[in-house]
């Protein structure tokens, strides 16, 4: 988004070393976002859950107080006003955190100016009686990295932290941009770099008022959401800048929003990921993500409001929105589309295969799957066939599956168990023993004495 009046310093700073990109970019303006339809999931949304959520947390975005009059839309100077009243809501909830998503402030081309404004919305926020968590937006960069960080006690921009086995991961989608808040020669060649490794960014959003998820981070993403995984976690992202131009403006989106989605996606564990940038608010669901746009706190009507507080059910996300943000009813999928738990004593069984296949007699050890019990393992590979026929993902992969075996079960059993699944055609497994979880257990032969 715009920053100021900085606009032609910058464009000074930036031209020698990337002429063709930034002449049009940092003269870009930014566009007034259009309201979008709010496109729900394809299936019939499920009734609101009984009983308490697990937890409960707040979220608000673009509140971008300034004391200067209003333009347009943005009533700058009512952004306080309206965050007291937010933090006197979710004061009446007992909430694990709240977030904002990113540009603080709307800022100016003088700092001090901009870290004035900042100081006086974080006292307000000093009046939550629950952590607050913050994302760095671009508005946010016009009081300096270094000092925002510091003001905001965060070592870094992009973290992540685990309330009751959900991990949130906060992504700094203006790591790569530029805004100068940062003008070293190392910072512009990762800049150069950068784009150069992605040449559509250039014809579409490498704009001044977004930015990109550098390198690093993204192998930071990667790890992070693959350690969720392997605990069976799910996960929620939060990011300034959106990743998908059917829930924001397409002119809105990270610079390298095609690489995260799809980063996301291959991750079982992702249940939603949340954004502000696109002051309309936006909604769309891909790959099994529910991406959630909030409207500007700073948009909101002289007299109204936009904020909302977040419930965390085991299969839900109940979003009730104030003002401005819809509610909304989100079903989660499990981080593993099938789940098949293997059961037994413990005691030493022989178990020899017929005919070279994998059915064996094992009274002492069954399989359970969604309900159903299975007593041999040509019950398991039939019944995973039948559930692969009817639950492929919409690009036609198989969904995600755990293995989870109980204290007792035979080496033999587990690896015969691996098999099975892998004849069904699973390819995504995670296998859970006492003590150790893999992800894609290697493959190891059936053998004829499975103890």
């Amino acid at each position: 988004m715009q920053t100021g009046t900085g606009g032609g310093k910058m464009a000074a700073m930036y031209l020698p070393w990337s002429l063709v990109l930034l002449v049009a970019a940092l003269s870009a303006q930014e566009p007034p976002p259009p309201e979008l339809p709010m496109s729900l999931p394809a299936e019939p949304l499920p009734a609101r859950p009984e009983g308490a959520p697990l937890f409960t947390f707040g979220v608000v975005a673009d509140i971008q107080y300034a004391d200067k009059d209003s333009a347009g839309t943005r009533r700058y100077r009512e952004a306080t006003g309206k965050l007291a009243e937010c933090v006197a809501a979710w004061n009446g909830e007992q909430l694990a955190f709240t977030i904002q998503l990113g540009d603080i402030v709307d800022g100016y081309a003088d700092r001090a100016r901009s870290l004035a404004d900042l100081d006086r919305v974080l006292e307000v926020l000093g009046g939550l009686e629950h952590p607050v968590r913050h994302v760095v937006g671009n508005h946010c960069l016009t009081v300096g990295r270094e000092t925002l960080l510091e003001r905001l006690g965060m070592d870094r921009a992009y973290y992540d932290f685990v309330v009751a086995g959900w991990r949130f991961v906060v992504l700094d989608g203006m790591d790569i941009n530029v805004l100068a808040d940062d003008p070293s020669p190392a910072q512009r060649r990762r800049v150069q770099e950068f784009l150069d490794a992605h040449p559509r960014a250039r014809e579409r959003v490498a704009v001044r008022y977004n930015g990109g998820v550098g390198a690093e981070q993204a192998a930071w993403l990667e790890r992070t959401l693959t350690a969720a995984d392997a605990a069976g976690e799910r996960a929620i992202v939060f990011c300034h800048l959106p990743v998908l131009a059917e829930a924001a403006d397409a002119g809105l989106l990270l610079w390298n929003h095609e690489e995260i989605a799809a980063l996301l996606a291959r991750h079982a564990s992702v249940a939603a990921f949340f954004c502000g940038h696109h002051h309309a608010g936006g909604y769309a669901r891909a790959d099994g993500v529910h991406h959630v746009t909030l409207h500007g706190l700073v948009d909101a009507p002289t007299g109204g409001n936009s904020f909302a507080f977040v419930d965390v059910y085991p299969a839900w996300l109940e979003i009730r929105g104030v003002g401005r943000t819809p509610s909304w009813s989100l079903p989660v999928r499990d981080p593993w589309g099938v789940r098949l738990r293997v059961v037994g004593s413990g005691a030493v069984q022989r178990v020899d295969p017929v005919d070279g296949g994998l059915e064996a007699a094992a009274p002492l050890v069954h399989w359970e799957l969604e309900g159903e019990r299975l007593t041999t393992l040509g019950e398991v590979e039939a019944a995973l066939r039948n559930r692969a026929a009817r639950r492929s993902d919409p690009d036609g992969a198989l969904p995600a599956l755990r293995i989870e075996c109980a204290r007792g079960v035979s080496y033999g059993h587990v690896a015969a168990t691996v098999a099975a699944v892998r004849a069904a055609g699973f390819a995504r497994i995670q296998l859970a023993t006492p003590g150790r979880v893999a992800t894609d257990p290697p493959r190891v032969a059936a053998r004829g004495d499975r103890r």
